[in-house]
């Protein structure tokens, strides 16, 4: 069935005023991106307003509330794409928890498409030595061990929980490792097994 995908763009207020783009090209782009992915479609896009960007549900308390409303109640979102660069591994959980779907930024959506166009030995070996920045920044939450949603639906997302998701993306890292003939105390600094 694949993705049905609810994107959001932050309009961040007291952002940039010199800027060239306005968040509804910003929304254009990334319901682009979604959609050049197999098996994805955005069921539904908006823009919504945020003072800070930087707080652990992103959104103020009570338009989190309007968002957690319209997502829980519609059951065609299998997904949110929050169309910023990257997500705290805090923001995720804790969104997760709320709407009991993933949620993904930008960063993981560009991934997921290089992956999906890796054909070569090389290509995919690109795409792995691109995800070694996203694993560093999610060491953290992994350590904390705190969430187990259930992510599902794409090959990159896999049916695994979010822990299993990300340790699998540790054995990426590993795999790496044994690729690239890296020294096995390397990769344990860099969050292999």
């Amino acid at each position: 069935m694949g993705q049905r995908v609810l994107v959001i763009q932050p309009d961040m207020k007291g952002g940039d005023k010199s800027s060239l783009t306005t968040p509804v090209l910003q929304l254009a782009e990334a319901c682009a991106l979604v959609e050049t992915l197999p098996r994805w479609k955005v069921v539904q896009k908006m823009v919504v307003p945020v003072q800070n960007h930087q707080l652990s549900h992103v959104f103020s308390p009570g338009r989190l509330a309007q968002l957690t409303e319209e997502i829980t109640n519609n059951k065609h979102i299998s997904m949110v794409f929050l169309s910023t660069n990257k997500l705290a591994p805090s923001q995720v959980s804790s969104l997760q928890d709320l709407w009991n779907i993933p949620i993904i930024d930008r960063y993981t959506v560009v991934l997921q498409i290089f992956k999906e166009h890796a054909k070569t030995k090389e290509a995919k070996l690109q795409v792995a030595l691109a995800e070694i920045p996203m694993l560093r920044y999610c060491i953290p939450d992994i350590h904390e061990g705190t969430h187990d949603k259930t992510f599902g639906g794409s090959n990159y997302l896999g049916g695994d929980t979010h822990y299993q998701h990300r340790w699998h993306l540790l054995g990426v890292s590993n795999d790496l490792g044994t690729h690239l003939h890296v020294h096995p105390k390397l990769m344990t600094s860099t969050g292999g097994k």
